[in-house]
């Protein structure tokens, strides 16, 4: 296997580059290639930095169906960052799942600086995403594998939001999909928990 002539410092700088010059699709790749590339581990190219351009190069370009693996992932990584949130509520509008933004603009408003202009923006979106109409999931823009972490990551927000009927349906939803996901036996039992069942 022939070795790449690229470190990942140097992938990161040809990706941050190119995006400097607007030229996503070369620093989509650059960035990409960045995340495969084991030889350097400087801060500013660890994989959550590659994600996070990767993110903002997919909402930029408008694939928002790219961009919300990416999202999710940093999601994780990041606990309570009001910003993953609000850029997944605003990916899963452009998808045609206000249900799933409502979700996500909701917790964004309950882990956001105690702002009144951000409190204001958040209980728009939270309204609009009320009334928008929603569409069924589409398997082909979204694989299997984001399908688990989507579900996962709004029980999560649900048991941040305290609706832990809600949490305990999205729980039940990704171990149908995955019945041996530790993260959400676990999520559930803690839902199941806070409703007063004993399991």
């Amino acid at each position: 296997m022939r070795k790449s002539p690229y470190t990942r410092e140097a992938y990161g700088e040809l990706g941050v580059t190119y995006m400097d010059m607007k030229r996503y699709g070369e620093a989509e790749m650059a960035f990409l290639a960045a995340l495969k590339e084991r030889d350097g581990y400087a801060s500013f190219v660890q994989p959550q930095v590659m994600r996070q351009n990767l993110a903002e190069i997919y909402i930029i370009t408008k694939q928002q169906e790219k961009s919300i693996g990416h999202l999710l992932w940093l999601g994780r990584y990041y606990k309570n960052t009001y910003l993953v949130q609000r850029n997944l509520g605003l990916a899963y509008l452009k998808i045609g799942r206000p249900d799933w933004a409502n979700v996500k603009f909701r917790q964004a408003l309950l882990t956001a600086p105690h702002n009144p202009k951000l409190t204001d923006i958040f209980q728009k979106a939270i309204k609009y995403s009320e009334a928008a109409p929603v569409k069924s999931e589409d398997k082909r823009l979204l694989p299997d594998r984001n399908i688990e972490m989507i579900h996962y990551d709004l029980g999560i927000a649900h048991l941040q939001l305290r609706e832990f009927q809600e949490a305990v349906a999205e729980f039940s939803k990704v171990l149908s999909i995955n019945p041996n996901s530790r993260e959400s036996q676990y999520g559930l039992a803690r839902a199941y928990k806070e409703l007063g069942y004993k399991k």
